[in-house]
């Protein structure tokens, strides 16, 4: 968690064989920290987009990505990218392991599990701030299964970048100079930051069924330090999987949510306000811990 409770807004993005589309959205959310787009010919319209769904600069800058000789180049140009960045936000990186092409469905699922556990975790560190997607690194299968987190998990926002083929030369290998200043008019052109979505919490992963909610106390996840990527190992045997527990409440969400409020029923002693119920599980639970306090009765009386 983060310690000291504070709202912290966290982008983490996806990383593969291309380390740029990773500067090239700090650069568009936070323009304080790298001004990327200075040169861009719709600057304006960048920066009215941003504003417009309330997006605010991150504070904590979240990594996943793969095992494997092109993603270690790739993940030490952008090591060095962020060590030469002044302000830069904290870099934390994980690599999941056993995994380098993302081509069997083991390595797939090893990815999955990280990359589900680091939204998961990403929330709970944010503290009611933001979590913000970049769907732009890495293979088509590696933003499938983080678009699959936020939809599940939720995110203020999913971001893409895109831009014409063939990319300008100067942006297909980029050298870290490139990428620590405004890009030239030219350049700036062949980037386009766009918002493609958001993510809804769902209400199922609140529900207490037997071991709990979802939390990260069930599905842990180390918080890897600034700038030291760690190598994370998906449980072995039967300890359980944070997909295989979202697959199965998917699957029985009906039982699931009826069996909630069959035992709230049970144990309640009123019977007012019945319709309450009709709010999300996370919200009952809210307001059934809430004790009144004389800064309620303002709004008490009236009703």
């Amino acid at each position: 968690m983060n310690p000291r409770h504070e709202p912290l807004c966290i982008l983490l993005c996806t990383l593969g064989a291309s380390w740029a589309v990773i500067p090239e959205v700090l650069g568009w959310l936070a323009p304080q920290v790298l001004d990327l787009y200075a040169h861009h010919p719709q600057r304006d319209q960048l920066d009215a987009l941003r504003e417009r769904h309330g997006l605010f600069a991150p504070d904590e800058l979240w990594v996943c990505s793969t095992e494997g000789a092109q993603t270690r180049a790739s993940r030490e140009l952008l090591l060095q990218w962020w060590r030469r960045l002044d302000a830069a936000p904290a870099l934390r990186i994980w690599t999941a392991t056993g995994t380098d092409q993302l081509a069997s469905q083991d390595e797939c699922a090893r990815f999955r599990e990280l990359c589900l556990r680091t939204v998961l975790r990403a929330h709970e560190r944010a503290a009611g701030g933001q979590v913000i997607l970049s769907l732009a690194g890495g293979r088509k299968t590696m933003s499938a299964d983080l678009q699959h987190a936020g939809n599940i998990l939720g995110a203020d926002a999913l971001l893409h970048v895109v831009g014409p083929e063939p990319l300008p030369t100067g942006l297909r290998e980029p050298a870290v100079e490139t990428l620590l200043q405004p890009l030239p008019r030219e350049l700036a052109a062949g980037v386009m930051p766009l918002v493609v979505g958001t993510g809804m919490h769902s209400e199922l992963l609140d529900i207490h069924d037997g071991a709990g909610t979802i939390c990260s106390a069930r599905y842990p996840l180390p918080v890897a330090s600034p700038g030291q990527p760690i190598s994370w190992c998906c449980p072995p045997g039967r300890q359980p999987l944070l997909q295989v527990e979202l697959e199965r409440r998917q699957r029985e969400s009906s039982s699931l949510l009826g069996n909630y409020l069959a035992t709230i029923a049970q144990q309640e002693r009123h019977d007012n306000w019945r319709s309450l119920y009709r709010l999300p599980a996370a919200q009952i639970e809210r307001l059934r811990n809430t004790q009144p306090a004389p800064g309620h009765l303002r709004l008490l009386s009236p009703l």
